[in-house]
């Protein structure tokens, strides 16, 4: 029985030479050019990075070798992938015990899982699509060229921001496919994946906002400060500025970092719908779009006069927690009720209702609400934009009253005449498109 495979093997390989057994010379050759390729890329960064046992002729050879196996597989089967995967593992381990990948006296295994992954790839490469081998190869040429950088950034983390990455991975990964798709409850508005579905979509949003800002955060300029505080809170940025107004700070520099974090409150607004609703999207890209370019033009104007003043984006909390996100769900499910309910008992203006309510302090719930009522046809792409539009109406004057408090009339003039001249396109938009 042991000497059975190498018995087939020699008879298979007899009979490709006496020409009993052949493959098309295209099938053949195209994945082993495509495997030497790869291994080429890969075996390149390992020779560049100073590694000695594994690097441009050995990844090459290994990667071709995958890519043989493979094609040997159809015909003399399975089991010699297995007897090359073997072989490559044992020398990556006899490499590992030679101590190739050292460094600073201590052994690595990062070139022994290359040569292995390369491997695989080069398997693949005549089975699989060619996107598949050719983005592994190239993922893993970026990763290992990337090791300082990555071994940067993994230091500079915190332990509670390596807990808010692996608890977004476990919200989104793990327990977003597990949940039902059923509708359930009055008017059959929610749906467990759906909801949850939103709650990563937002918790998402907040997440590569808490990243900008700490990737530039530090970083003295108001365009900036603008941009991140838009993506963390846009809520928060107006009254971290109102407040640096009241305390005598530059009131143009409060003008322009408010309005500025207001138009990526819009971009915001419209990444939500494309996700939760592509086909309101195309409704509602038109005038939520000209109440951006309204309110770009805005801050443009005021950008021109200081952007050479130093500001710094309000401080960020980290986004990605159990309990805001299972707060949000809430609120997310209790106006998906809401406009169900008032869309029948009022019609569309019981919705406006709500969406003017709700976009007081939170325009997200509604403007996912209203996406996937209207994605669903629960509700006209008509009304939905027009609901979203009164949210963010709504949402700026909110904005506005907390500035007045905060600030007085200082910084309540100026931010009246902006969320005025926005907020009157607004209800132009909802009136002419």
């Amino acid at each position: 029985m042991t000497g059975e495979p190498w018995r087939t093997a020699a008879r298979y390989a007899w009979m490709m030479l006496d020409g009993s057994i052949r493959l098309p010379a295209s099938e053949s050759l195209v994945p082993l050019a495509l495997a030497l390729s790869l291994g080429l890329l890969v075996g390149v960064q390992r020779q560049h990075s100073g590694h000695v046992t594994a690097g441009i002729r050995t990844f090459s050879l290994a990667t071709v070798l995958g890519a043989a196996c493979s094609l040997a597989a159809s015909f003399a089967g399975a089991w010699v992938v297995g007897a090359g995967l073997l072989a490559i593992a044992g020398l990556a381990v006899a490499s590992h015990i030679q101590g190739g990948d050292s460094e600073n006296g201590s052994p690595g295994l990062t070139s022994e899982v290359a040569l292995i992954v390369m491997f695989v790839v080069g398997v693949l490469t005549p089975h699989a699509e060619a996107v598949v081998p050719v983005s592994i190869g190239v993922v893993t040429a970026v990763l290992l060229h990337a090791k300082e950088r990555l071994h940067r950034f993994s230091e500079r983390l915190s332990d509670a921001e390596v807990r808010s990455i692996l608890t977004f991975a476990l919200i989104s990964v793990v327990m977003l496919p597990l949940l039902p798709t059923e509708r359930f409850g009055p008017y059959e508005v929610w749906s467990a994946r759906n909801v949850w579905l939103m709650v990563v979509l937002v918790t998402g949003i907040g997440l590569a906002g808490y990243g900008a800002h700490r990737l530039f955060g530090a970083r003295r300029g108001v365009l900036i400060a603008g941009v991140i505080g838009g993506l963390v809170s846009s809520t928060a940025t107006t009254a971290s500025f109102a407040r640096r107004a009241k305390e005598g700070g530059p009131t143009l520099v409060s003008v322009f970092v408010v309005t500025a974090a207001s138009c990526v409150m819009f971009v915001r607004v419209l990444v939500e719908i494309g996700v939760a609703s592509p086909l309101l999207l195309r409704h509602g890209a038109g005038p939520i779009g000209v109440m951006l370019a309204v309110s770009a033009g805005c801050a443009g104007a005021v950008w021109l006069r200081v952007r050479r003043e130093p500001a710094e984006a309000p401080p960020a909390k980290n986004p990605v927690e159990l309990r805001p996100a299972l707060l949000f769900a809430g609120l997310y499910a209790l106006v998906l009720l809401a406009v169900a309910w008032s869309r029948e008992s009022m019609g569309d203006q019981g919705i406006y209702v709500v969406a003017a309510v709700s976009g007081l302090t939170d325009i997200d719930a509604i403007t996912l609400s209203t996406s996937r009522m209207a994605e669903s046809g629960g509700l006209a792409h008509e009304t939905a934009w027009r609901a979203i539009v009164i949210a963010t109406i709504s949402n700026m004057a909110f904005k506005l009253g907390m500035v007045g408090v905060i600030a007085g009339a200082r910084l309540l003039r100026p931010m009246a005449v902006v969320f005025g001249v926005v907020g009157a396109t607004g209800v132009v938009m909802m009136l002419v498109w």
